[in-house]
C-alpha cells in the first residue's frame, strides 16, 4: 500500500502555497500532547537529495507535558539501513510555537524543526548534524500530515503503541 496518494498530494501543494501567517483560527498542536500523535513525513524537494531513502518517513509522538518519546520508521518502499541507526532515543520538545524532534546515534543528530500553527500539517525543516563540520548539508524542508497510528510504519524494539 503507498502511503503517498491524492490528499497527501494535496496537502502539499496547499501546504507549500500558502503564507506563513498564524490565523486566530488554526488550530494549533495541544500543548501537552495527551495522547500519541503520528504523522507521515513528505520531503518536497527529494528528487534532489533522496531524503525519503535516508530519513524517517513516519514518526510518533508519544504524550508528555513539553516533551517525551519519539517512535520513528521508515515504509516499506524505501531502504531502512541508514535510518536504523536513529530508532533509540528519539525525543520530542516544544520551544516557543515550535516542535523540534531529535534523533542521535551518538555521532550524527537529525534535528526537525516544525512550525505548530497548524496541528494536521507542520511546516518545517530538517537538519542533518554530524562531527564533520564543513560538509553538513543544509537544512531542506519537509512536510509533517497527521495520519492515525494505525498507518504509520514503525520501526525498532519500542515501537509498542
Amino acid at each position: 500500500m503507498r502511503f503517498f496518494n491524492t490528499r497527501h498530494a494535496l496537502a502539499c501543494a496547499v501546504a507549500l502555497s500558502l503564507p506563513d501567517v498564524t490565523s486566530a483560527s488554526a488550530q494549533a498542536l495541544p500543548s501537552p500532547i495527551a495522547r500519541d500523535q503520528c504523522y507521515h513525513f513528505l520531503y518536497p524537494d527529494s528528487a534532489r537529495d533522496s531524503l525519503p531513502d535516508r530519513f524517517a518517513e513516519f514518526v510518533l509522538l508519544k504524550p508528555g507535558t513539553d516533551s517525551g518519546a519519539v517512535l520513528s520508521g521508515v515504509g516499506k518502499t524505501h531502504s531502512r539501513a541508514f535510518w536504523r541507526m536513529f530508532l533509540l532515543g528519539g525525543r520530542w520538545e516544544r520551544q516557543a510555537r515550535h516542535l523540534v524532534l531529535h534523533f542521535t546515534n551518538g555521532f550524527s543528530d537529525v534535528v526537525y524543526l516544525f512550525d505548530t500553527t497548524h496541528r494536521d500539517t507542520l511546516n518545517g525543516q530538517i537538519r542533518f548534524l554530524y562531527d564533520v563540520v564543513d560538509q553538513r548539508p543544509p537544512p531542506a524542508p519537509v512536510l509533517a500530515l497527521a495520519i492515525s497510528c494505525g498507518e504509520a510504519d514503525l520501526q525498532g524494539p519500542y515501537n509498542e503503541r
